[in-house]
């Protein structure tokens, strides 16, 4: 779990064995009793640890894999911009001659490292949401039905236009 220097003092080190060991069973779906009662067998003591202590174990720990992960995630940023830079000067001269395939790349490149840097705005999504009460939905259903029935009416045959002249004859 740790990727940086290890704890030197003896409580520092109970401290990173108590949240590693937390986090690992919290991975595996274990409760806070659960959790409290495993440390306390680590650590030998009589009584298990409170849901509360253990919260705050957790809580310390998942911080200090955040800030990693976060430094971590910094780290691979600037890589990605370096990698993007170099891109964007390869293709430079020949965007600027005019080829539009170059063109075409340049300005492909250019938008990852907008969006890389956060320099555009995230898109935004309009949602139309109708809200309607329960009278007003049944009213909407009805009026979809007679709507779908109406050409299978129209197109009956009115009773009053059939004669039995076939049977006449």
């Amino acid at each position: 779990m740790y990727k940086t220097k290890p704890p030197r003092s003896a409580s520092k080190f109970r401290a990173a064995a108590r949240e590693q060991l937390a986090v690992e069973l919290r991975k595996g779906g274990a409760t806070m009793a659960k959790i409290g009662a495993a440390i306390a067998e680590q650590e030998g003591l009589s009584k298990p640890i409170t849901a509360a202590t253990v919260s705050r174990i957790l809580k310390r720990a998942l911080a200090r894999l955040r800030k990693y992960t976060d430094a971590e995630a910094e780290d691979l940023r600037q890589l990605e911009l370096e990698r993007i830079d170099d891109l964007i000067a390869g293709l430079w001269e020949a965007a600027k001659g005019g080829h539009p395939d170059s063109v075409k790349q340049f300005l492909a490149v250019q938008d990852r490292r907008c969006k890389l840097l956060g320099i555009e705005p995230p898109q935004r999504h309009v949602h139309d949401i109708n809200v309607m009460s329960w009278a007003q939905v049944v009213q909407s259903a009805d009026a979809r039905i007679e709507e779908k029935q109406r050409p299978i009416v129209e197109s009956r045959v009115p009773l009053g236009l059939l004669t039995d002249k076939e049977d006449d004859g």
